[in-house]
């Protein structure tokens, strides 16, 4: 009897250990593995049945602006059939730049007989994959059956191309340029030469600066941001581009460096994107510099700028001026 007591103790406490471990493996589970309100999970076979048979995806809007079998070219098929989710297809017609978690875009690629070759997935998930975009990607064959899943190497390489346009190809997110430094650049010196834009107001060429910007200092900004100047309106509009053109004492040129307002960027940092350039246009830094941060973090109430006050300031009197 003693013995089996024991065993069963035994028994018991394995179950006990075992039931505890399963527990802790659920519990543990990355959150990025799975989505709420009713969105598939990071795998495979579950976003399949997704766009598939829960939301099948040949019933979603197409790609603004794309018809079916538009021209492709490798790695995807030569005809190319794109279908986006309701969220995705906002962000694209509206221009916002960046996909929210659980858009979908579902990329038929087909051969040049019209013969599906292939079902191609990107799915944005919260933290799946933050240095990607939080892409989840997925290939089918055209029966369903998943070919590539996850972060694939050959995805990631080729999209990271465009990482600045959300890691898309099929169209430009955004209604300015893309927040890459090189296009920036681009932009402001041959689409939309900044020398030809209206100076800061109130600000003449070569006004007395300081470090860590040159000790002479000469700012251009869009048609756009001289409008939220001279009014005051207080909060800069997608779009907007400051240039600064930071000089040594004796007029050299010794860098370039541009705030370009980029709705959803970083709305923590007031959605800027930060460029620095050397005389010649070549990118020193870009994207969120913490150098560039901590210092102007300071002027986070005057929308992340120093050269002048762009909101109304009340008096004690009460008027605004």
């Amino acid at each position: 009897k003693m013995r089996i007591v024991v065993t069963t103790l035994a028994v018991a406490v394995a179950l006990a250990f075992a039931v505890s471990a399963l527990a802790i493996h659920f519990v543990e589970e990355p959150a990025a593995t799975a989505m709420m309100n009713g969105m598939p999970s990071a795998d495979g076979a579950s976003l399949w049945n997704y766009i598939a048979v829960t939301k099948p995806y040949t019933k979603w809007a197409l790609w603004p602006g794309m018809g079916k079998l538009y021209k492709g070219q490798e790695p995807h098929g030569m005809l190319l059939t794109s279908y986006v989710s309701k969220d995705a297809k906002k962000v694209i017609k509206k221009k916002l730049g960046v996909f929210d978690p659980g858009a979908i875009i579902v990329k038929e690629n087909y051969m040049p007989d019209k013969t599906l070759a292939a079902i191609t997935v990107m799915y944005k998930v919260t933290d799946y994959n933050p240095d990607a975009g939080d892409w989840f990607w997925a290939k089918y064959a055209p029966d369903g059956s998943v070919q590539a899943e996850g972060t694939p190497k050959g995805c990631i390489n080729c999209h990271g191309a465009k990482s600045a346009n959300d890691w898309v190809f099929t169209s430009a997110l955004r209604k300015g340029p893309p927040t890459d430094g090189a296009a920036l650049f681009k932009h402001i010196t041959e689409t939309s030469t900044y020398t030809r834009w209206p100076l800061w107001p109130g600000k003449d060429k070569f006004y007395k600066g300081q470090e860590p910007h040159g000790m002479l200092l000469t700012t251009y900004v869009t048609k756009a941001a001289e409008k939220v100047i001279k009014r005051k309106k207080g909060t800069f509009k997608d779009g907007a581009i400051i240039v600064k053109e930071n000089y040594k004492p004796d007029k050299t040129l010794a860098a370039i460096t541009v705030m370009y307002k980029a709705g959803r960027y970083n709305p923590d940092m007031g959605d800027w994107f930060w460029v620095k350039y050397g005389p010649d246009g070549a990118v020193q830094a870009e994207g969120q510099p913490k150098g560039c941060i901590n210092c102007h973090q300071d002027k986070k109430d005057n929308d992340w700028v120093f050269t002048g006050d762009i909101k109304k300031v009340k008096s004690t009197s009460g008027y605004s001026y």
